[in-house]
């Protein structure tokens, strides 16, 4: 198989469905946007990686002989190991700090999960009474993703981006920063997207009457995006001349699909999407539409 031939057909089948959505009349618009797609910009170049091949050590049936691992331990995780898990294990078991600098795939959580193990079960051999013999806490706040609340106003036709609030958040924080937000601005309705701790979200804020639409994503984020262009190149979406998040804000937007977040991109993308479709709905009749779904009734006029 020729993975970069390949590649270019993914790329071609994408960019076809991706532009299947808007059709661009004039020719000056049209050509800004067919040359943009020439340029590859929104399709990252081919990675190749070597992943290296880490040094064979010893396995944990072998160091349960020579002692440095319960048998209980090795029977349990019988498997083969790097040497660098190896003398992890050997470090942990004469009580020693030690920092494993590894790349992807070498095994990292090995070298500390299982010397955790094997003292559980040693604990174990001494007093079997039931407790917790260890706590383990794992932080993932460099992994996560930022959680963002873009505020909007409409008037006419036009969205005017008020204030973007970006942060890593627990769910605690996140729901008093949904509930303090909407009061700040006084909004009209809240949009959450309906997946993850979103999901719950939307179901406690609906407990207390509070106004919230869950929406659910559809398709990928650069497609919810490229459907939003056309608002934006008729100048629909306006943005303040000065915030203190405007920067990142703009950065992050010109540089989709191939900066590093997007997070702000597809709270950009699914606000625009309600508003065009949602947004100039009279008020009244958005407000029984909202009562409507909250209580599971399906609207007049909906199928």
């Amino acid at each position: 198989m020729d993975v970069f031939a390949l590649r270019e057909r993914l790329i071609s089948d994408y960019q076809s469905f991706a532009r299947s959505f808007t059709t661009i009349h004039a020719d000056d618009l049209k050509k800004g946007v067919d040359d943009k797609y020439s340029s590859g910009k929104f399709w990252p170049e081919p990675l190749v990686q070597i992943n290296p091949r880490y040094a064979p050590g010893r396995s944990t049936s072998d160091l349960a002989v020579q002692g440095v691992l319960l048998p209980l331990t090795a029977q349990c995780f019988d498997i083969p190991l790097y040497k660098h898990q190896e003398n992890s294990v050997a470090l942990a078991t004469s009580k020693q700090s030690y920092v494993v600098t590894t790349g992807t795939g070498s095994g990292k959580s090995v070298c500390f999960f299982l010397p955790i193990a094997d003292a559980i079960l040693r604990a174990r051999q001494q007093d079997a009474t039931p407790r917790t013999r260890a706590i383990v806490i794992y932080p993932m706040n460099a992994l996560a993703d930022y959680s963002v609340c873009t505020t909007w106003g409409v008037k006419g036709k036009s969205s005017y981006l008020l204030h973007v609030l970006r942060k890593r958040m627990a769910y605690p924080e996140l729901k008093k920063m949904v509930l303090s937000q909407a009061e700040l601005w006084n909004a009209n309705v809240v949009l959450i997207e309906d997946k993850a701790s979103g999901t719950q979200l939307i179901q406690e804020l609906r407990q207390i009457n509070y106004r919230v639409k869950g929406v659910k994503p559809e398709g990928d984020k650069l497609m919810r995006m490229v459907a939003q262009t056309p608002a934006i190149e008729a100048g629909r979406v306006l943005l303040p001349k000065q915030a203190s998040w405007l920067g990142e804000y703009v950065h992050e937007l010109t540089t989709f699909p191939k900066g590093k977040y997007d997070d702000q991109v597809d709270s950009t993308a699914q606000a625009l999407k309600w508003i065009g479709k949602e947004g100039q709905t009279p008020g009244l009749i958005q407000y029984y539409r909202d009562e409507c779904e909250r209580l599971g009734i399906r609207p007049p006029g909906r199928e």
